[in-house]
């Protein structure tokens, strides 16, 4: 299994990349069906990393005051990539092929 190649674009192109990408978000988070909005996130995310794309969440928090008044803090935070890194060595590490192991889509067996 070889590595997917990733890409160097202009600001332009990365611009509208990321614009697109943040409307395919919208659409995978309205989905109904896990299963579904899985696959679609997993296709956004492989993406992301093709084209070397800074994920962020955004995380809400809401503190009711005692006058009845909401006060809402957002903020963004950078996704971390805790997925493994797995490696399969074919031989001995010394002079054998080293592959690294990619995630699959969770909607294929």
């Amino acid at each position: 299994m070889s590595d997917y190649p990733t890409y160097a674009i202009d600001d332009d192109t990365q611009e509208l990349l990321e614009t697109t990408m943040n409307l395919a978000q919208q659409i995978i988070d309205l989905q109904q069906d896990d299963e579904t909005a899985d696959a679609m996130q997993f296709e956004l995310e492989e993406l992301a990393e093709r084209f070397n794309i800074t994920r962020t969440r955004v995380v809400t928090t809401e503190t009711a005051r005692e006058d009845g008044s909401v006060d809402v803090n957002i903020r963004l935070e950078l996704e971390q990539d805790n997925k493994p890194k797995l490696t399969l060595i074919e031989g001995n590490k010394t002079d054998g092929n080293i592959y690294t192991l990619k995630p699959t889509d969770p909607s294929k067996p």
